[in-house]
C-alpha cells in the first residue's frame, strides 16, 4: 500500500472529530465548553491539512507536504497531551493508540522529509 493513502484516513479521522464536536458529543465531557469551537476549528484544519498532504504528496511540492505533515503531527501531539487527563468521548486506551498514531503519521511522511522527493509511481 502506498503510504500516501493513509493521509486520507487521518483527514477522515479529524473530520469525524470536528463533526462530533459540532454535533455536541463533547458537551457533557471534561472539555471546557468555551474551547469547543476552538477544538472544532483545530480538528477541521487538521483534516484539511492532511488532505493537502495527500494532494501534494507526489510532485514538485512533496517536500512542502512533509513540512505540513510535521506541523500537523505537532498539532495532534499538543491536542493529545493537553486532553489526555480529561474524560472525553474517545475510544479507550488513548495512552496507547495516541502515541501509536503519531508513529504511523511519522512513517507516512518519512519519504517526504528526505532530501529528494519520493519517486512518482
Amino acid at each position: 500500500m502506498n503510504r500516501r493513502w493513509l493521509t486520507l484516513a487521518f483527514a477522515a479521522t479529524f473530520a469525524a472529530s470536528a463533526l462530533s464536536l459540532h454535533l455536541g458529543d463533547f458537551v457533557d465531557s471534561d472539555l471546557p465548553e468555551k474551547v469547543h469551537v476552538d477544538h472544532l476549528i483545530a480538528n477541521g484544519l487538521e483534516s484539511l491539512g492532511w488532505l493537502a498532504v495527500f494532494l501534494l504528496y507526489q510532485g514538485k511540492l512533496a517536500r512542502l507536504a512533509g513540512r505540513i505533515g510535521l506541523f500537523l503531527i505537532g498539532m495532534w501531539l499538543w491536542d493529545m497531551t493537553t486532553t489526555l487527563p480529561l474524560a472525553l468521548p474517545v475510544p479507550p486506551y488513548q495512552t496507547v493508540w495516541g502515541p501509536a498514531s503519531l508513529l504511523i503519521q511519522l512513517y507516512v511522511i518519512a519519504p517526504l522529509l528526505r532530501r529528494d522527493p519520493p519517486a512518482k509511481l
